[in-house]
């Protein structure tokens, strides 16, 4: 049987995630009696979890095998609790991410998560895999971390997506909007909305947005005559975009200052602009000027602009 993915994809061997626990019972065994007749069950507990574990990393075992395990002695031992919520939570959370990749259908057959970060680290497993940065790692130990890889639909709230600002994670971002749907398949109420970008067909769109997206001209540059200046921009960002928005929908002298200040370059890709020149072009720039460039700053280039360069 194949080793499990998590394994493959991160830092640690299965034996050294193994040894995380040991090192949690050495210490905890310094300052207990040798006659303890708990020492000996913790033991006996340990070497069958080491067992089980093993058959587990190998794919032997399976995901429920491990979850049922009676995780009982050891949770004294300081630290060891939080060793197996995490152990749980990324096994669940692998399993959830494999399937959903390649059999969603088998979805409704698994059992609603019981480890307390599952759903956090399925949610850091899309980020991860959107090329974001997710807020927390999976785990991380030292310098040594956790990785998770990173007819399908979706029906989306629009309003909600507009609200978002162009945030696409977290609290009110654009996925809390997202509702998956697969014809004919019932997804269960536990799955992080974060994890539809597992599906086939949406991470088949998400790369062919990426594709489009690093497709558009870098240093596209035009001429205000009556400035006498070039300025240049940079392909804009569906988060960077929202911001203005909101920022305009606030005040719209105000959030076109903001458009100047945050998007127009120089021809080295620095800012133009700062905050001490928002007053300036708020009160002694032409408005026209300053709501035509804006507009321009904020248009991504058509396809045929792209083809053009």
């Amino acid at each position: 049987m194949a080793q499990r993915d998590w394994f493959k994809n991160s830092d640690f061997s299965p034996n050294e995630w193994m040894e995380l626990l040991n090192n949690y019972l050495r210490v905890y065994y310094e300052d207990q009696d040798t006659d303890d007749m708990d020492r000996v069950y913790r033991g006996q507990e340990a070497q069958a979890l080491k067992r089980l574990f093993d058959r587990y990393a190998d794919g032997q075992a399976t995901v429920d095998e491990l979850v049922e395990f009676n995780f009982d002695y050891l949770r004294d031992v300081d630290g060891a609790a939080e060793w197996w919520d995490q152990t749980v939570s990324i096994a669940e959370a692998d399993r959830i991410i494999s399937t959903l990749e390649t059999n969603p259908a088998e979805l409704s057959n698994i059992p609603a998560p019981t480890g307390t970060k599952t759903s956090e680290y399925v949610e850091n497993g899309a980020l991860t895999f959107a090329g974001a940065t997710p807020t927390t790692p999976i785990a991380t130990v030292g310098d040594k971390k956790v990785v998770l890889r990173g007819g399908t639909g979706v029906t989306v709230d629009i309003e909600q997506v507009i609200g978002a600002g162009g945030r696409v994670f977290g609290e009110g971002g654009i996925l809390d909007a997202v509702v998956p749907y697969i014809p004919g398949i019932s997804l269960p109420n536990w799955m992080p909305s974060a994890g539809v970008i597992f599906l086939p067909s949406v991470g088949e769109a998400i790369d062919k947005i990426k594709d489009h997206f690093n497709s558009l001209s870098t240093g596209e540059s035009k001429y205000f005559e009556d400035w006498d200046l070039t300025i240049y921009k940079e392909p804009l960002t569906l988060e960077k975009k929202g911001k203005l928005l909101k920022k305009m929908e606030a005040d719209t002298i105000t959030g076109l200052a903001y458009v100047l200040i945050e998007l127009a370059l120089d021809e080295q890709g620095k800012n133009l602009f700062t905050l001490e020149h928002k007053m300036h072009l708020m009160k002694k720039a032409d408005p026209d000027l300053v709501a035509d460039l804006a507009t321009w700053l904020m248009l991504t280039p058509t396809k045929e602009d792209i083809k053009k360069k």
